[in-house]
């Protein structure tokens, strides 16, 4: 295999508010000439950032790890001038899936739960839908569950909002107040709440809490040392603050990140670095998490239980296996393209641009 040529260059645009770098490459992989355009892609990150549309880490890595582009910039602190650099911890929303998926997919093959059987048959709940739920149509998002808030769940707990929530089993109400939007495996339907019910059934099958679990089998073994499920509550070194564009006042604002959510779910919320999160990817691909054969379960999508892209806890096509999260001052993406096994890991706290970003390399990396 064509070792990498590597030319490290410091640009100048954005050097005043943040890191900026990029590594130039080619690879050859099946024999096909891989040709990237770093400075085309680097141009387009930087009008992106220039433009207002982005602030967070870029890594774009090779199937060996070696680091093809590193791109960073902005604010982890709009408050305090705090420049973002590539050890910022930022928020990766929905990108929590993928770890709730690999960790169920963990407990499968240790024979700790069988994909096919119903939720009620681990977790003790009075909602009989669970009677016909199965785990995997909670990995797919075939359960027919929505998401956590729904108005049902508001009208019961009057101001949800307001309540701190800061462990996975104070959604308990939201649980037992679910209701079904369509028979479970009758089609896909994306799901929070069926994510959190699968962090349940991790702490029932491990008798060890969500975040233990998750820490002690994903966090600590593939060396993801600045990941976590910090409370907002708690003082995290390098921890960026979330921001939006109030149009109304004409400014930047942080997001009230305590307004309920005061710790990461099993659905959304961890916290993580660009680099741990390509050590995540990296590690699953490689099976240095599961199996070969649990692993192409995570990674393959189910057509056959109506779930025609999507594995469990990622989307899949014919291109790449990724997974996105977004929300108030959150743009995140996870991708792996499978013609060169490239890991690319875009994380931002910015509602805006990470999608875009993302776009930039899927247009150079994904050859027609």
């Amino acid at each position: 295999m064509k070792k990498f040529s590597v030319v490290f260059l410091i640009l100048a645009v954005g050097v005043s508010i943040g890191y900026i770098s990029c590594n130039d490459s080619e690879n050859k992989k099946d024999d096909t000439l891989i040709n990237i355009d770093i400075e085309k892609i680097n141009n387009e990150i930087n009008k992106l950032s220039e433009n207002d549309k982005f602030s967070g880490c870029i890594l774009l890595t090779d199937e060996n790890r070696n680091v093809i582009y590193s791109y960073c910039y902005g604010y982890a602190s709009r408050d305090y001038d705090v420049k973002i650099n590539p050890d910022t911890k930022f928020n990766i929303m929905s990108i929590t899936k993928p770890m709730t998926g690999v960790a169920i997919a963990k407990l499968i093959e240790c024979g700790k739960i069988n994909p096919s059987d119903y939720v009620s048959e681990y977790i003790d709940l009075k909602n009989g839908i669970f009677d016909k739920i199965t785990v995997e149509q909670l990995l797919t998002h075939t359960s027919g569950l929505g998401d956590y808030f729904t108005e049902k769940y508001e009208e019961a707990y009057v101001m949800a909002y307001l309540k701190l929530c800061e462990d996975i089993n104070d959604y308990s109400e939201a649980v037992e107040l679910a209701s079904l939007y369509f028979t479970p495996g009758e089609k896909w339907k994306y799901s929070n709440l069926g994510y959190h019910v699968l962090g349940l059934l991790i702490e029932k099958a491990a008798d060890t809490s969500y975040y233990s679990y998750i820490n002690e089998n994903i966090f600590v073994p593939v060396d993801m040392k600045n990941s976590g499920f910090w409370s907002y509550t708690e003082t995290v070194k390098n921890r960026a603050t979330r921001y939006y564009y109030n149009e109304k006042y004409g400014q930047w604002r942080r997001v009230a990140d305590n307004r309920t959510l005061l710790r990461g779910t099993p659905a959304m919320g961890a916290f993580s670095t660009v680099d741990d999160i390509s050590k995540f990817m990296f590690a699953l691909v490689h099976n240095n998490i599961l199996s070969d054969s649990f692993t192409n379960k995570v990674i393959t999508p189910k057509p056959e239980l109506n779930s025609p892209s999507y594995g469990y806890g990622f989307h899949v096509n014919d291109d790449k296996i990724d997974h996105s999260g977004d929300g108030g001052g959150v743009g995140a993406q996870l991708t792996y393209y499978k013609n060169t096994g490239y890991i690319l890991v875009i994380l931002s706290n910015y509602s805006n641009g990470a999608e875009e970003a993302a776009g930039i390399f899927d247009r150079e990396l994904i050859k027609k």
